[in-house]
């Protein structure tokens, strides 16, 4: 006569290992757990304890697997809220409510004002054009003829300072006579950082230069073998800047 084990089948779990599997972790693991969270002191470390009870149902408990994406998704926004990270982040170490403020000299910002107004003074006395003359004398016939030259300022190709709601770009870095803009002045402009400092680069042009032997850059436009001095000096320029 078969026996009741052998009337089960073969491949079926005793009634008692399927009870004993169903239970998921022992006891004691759960008794861990709750100590955690017992002995957690700051709400960091429950919020830890927490998740690490939560991750571990999910882990062993059958019933959670099916639920486990849309738990581990909770968990995470509850764990990556600003309060919790804001804990485990702690206070600050140093908050300063008073500063002392930099005492300043107001004849030295005065001076510093005058000799920059004197800087720009001099780039105003050189010859000047529209961005409209400019585009014209570059052979741009758009509808715009403000926005060729306007391009080229952005680009730090040509150098132009504002003034009165425009912007105006000093004569020389035209070759008026062949409709292009000097090369030299290009790459020089490019090198200095036009765009981002034109009164400064303006200022470069016109103003006397030690390694040119104290003649002003502008000066060595047209002459083809002293303009490579002029992208030479420009270069190292931004070199010793950079070191």
């Amino acid at each position: 006569m078969p026996t009741r084990a052998s009337e089960r089948g073969a491949g079926q779990i005793p009634r008692k290992a399927r009870s004993s599997a169903s239970r998921g972790p022992s006891t004691d693991t759960w008794h861990e757990a709750v100590a955690a969270l017992d002995d957690a002191s700051t709400g960091s470390e429950r919020q830890a304890a927490l998740l690490r009870f939560a991750a571990q149902a999910t882990r062993e408990l059958p019933g959670l697997s099916r639920h486990r994406v849309s738990l581990v998704a909770m968990l995470r926004n509850a764990a990556l809220a600003e309060g919790v990270v804001g804990e485990f982040a702690g206070q600050p170490r140093t908050v300063i409510d008073e500063v002392e403020l930099p005492t300043f000299d107001a004849d030295d910002i005065l001076a510093e004002a005058a000799l920059r107004g004197e800087v720009r003074a001099r780039v105003l006395d050189e010859e000047l054009l529209t961005a409209a003359a400019v585009s014209w004398l570059l052979g741009s016939r758009s509808k715009n003829p403000r926005q060729y030259a306007n391009g080229l300022r952005a680009k730090g190709v040509l150098v132009a300072v504002p003034h009165r709601n425009q912007f105006l770009y000093p004569a020389f870095q035209i070759d008026a006579e062949h409709g292009f803009v000097r090369p030299s002045v290009a790459e020089v402009n490019v090198a200095l950082g036009a765009a981002e400092d034109p009164w400064g680069v303006a200022s470069w042009w016109i103003s006397p230069n030690g390694a040119l032997g104290e003649e002003r850059p502008v000066e060595l436009l047209g002459d083809v073998t002293r303009e490579q001095a002029l992208v030479d000096v420009a270069r190292a320029l931004v070199e010793n800047d950079a070191a």
